[in-house]
C-alpha cells in the first residue's frame, strides 16, 4: 500500500526552547485508520498541524501526497488542503450561518458555483442523517449535531485524508459513539483517517487501526494492525 504521509526526522521548537516535536519518523499508508494518543502537551496537535501544513518543521521533512514541506510554495498549500478534510474539537463553525451554509462555504471558497455547492452540501448532510437540521442555525444544534456539520464540511470536498483533532472532546457519550461510527464508515470507503485523542475508550471501538503513542514531542511506540 502506498504512503500518503511521511515524516522524516521532523523537529519543531517554539520560542527557542519548547521542543514540541523531537525527531519524528512516521509513515501512514493509504487507507490506514490512525490514532495519535498521549497526554496533553505530547505534541499530537502540533504533528497534525504539520501534516496539513499549517506549521512547518525546523528540521526534517513532511511529505503529504505529492507535496513536501521543503518545497511546497505558499500558493500550493490551498491545493493540498483540498485533498485533506479537517475536523476540530471546537467545531470552528460560523454562528451567523445555518448548517448547510457552513458546509457549502467549504466549496465556495475554492470556486464552486454557490447553487451547486449547496446541492452537494445538502447531499452530504443527508448522508450523515442531518438533512432535517440543514437550515437550522448553529445555535439551535447540540454539540453532537455541530460536530456532524463539521464532519460534513470536511467531507464535502471528498478528501483523500481526513484529520480529526479531539473530535469528541466537547460532546456527550452518545454523540461520541455516533461520531466514531461515522468515522469508521468514512474509513470503510477508502479514506485515510487520522485522529488525535486522549480518550482511550474510543480506540477500542475501532478494530483495525494503527496506534501512535506520543510523549514529550516524541513517538514512543507504534502499534500496527
Amino acid at each position: 500500500m502506498e504512503s500518503v504521509i511521511q515524516c522524516i526526522k521532523v523537529s519543531k521548537t517554539y520560542e527557542g526552547r519548547y521542543k514540541a516535536l523531537d525527531d519524528i519518523n512516521l509513515e501512514i499508508k493509504k487507507g490506514d485508520f490512525v490514532f495519535i494518543v498521549g497526554p496533553t502537551g505530547a505534541g499530537k496537535t502540533t504533528l497534525l498541524r504539520h501534516i496539513y501544513m499549517s506549521d512547518f518543521p525546523d528540521d526534517g521533512e513532511v511529505r503529504v501526497l505529492d507535496y513536501s514541506s521543503r518545497r511546497i510554495k505558499k500558493e500550493e498549500i490551498k491545493f493540498l488542503r483540498r485533498k485533506i478534510g479537517i475536523i476540530f474539537q471546537d467545531f470552528k463553525l460560523l454562528d451567523d450561518r445555518d448548517a448547510v451554509s457552513n458546509v457549502s462555504l467549504a466549496l465556495e471558497a475554492i470556486g464552486e458555483n454557490p447553487r451547486k455547492a449547496r446541492e452537494k452540501a445538502l447531499n452530504v448532510l443527508y448522508n450523515l442523517g442531518m438533512l432535517s437540521k440543514a437550515e437550522k442555525s448553529i445555535y439551535e444544534l447540540s454539540g453532537g449535531e455541530k460536530q456532524k456539520v463539521a464532519i460534513a464540511r470536511a467531507l464535502v470536498r471528498e478528501p483523500v485524508i481526513l484529520i480529526a483533532d479531539e473530535p469528541t472532546g466537547n460532546i456527550d457519550p452518545k454523540a461520541q459513539d455516533d461520531i466514531m461510527n461515522l468515522l469508521q464508515e468514512i474509513h470503510s470507503k477508502g479514506t485515510t483517517v487520522i485522529m488525535a485523542t486522549h480518550n482511550y475508550s474510543l480506540i477500542e471501538k475501532i478494530k483495525i487501526k494503527k496506534l501512535i503513542y506520543m510523549e514529550y514531542g516524541r513517538i514512543k511506540r507504534v502499534q500496527s494492525p
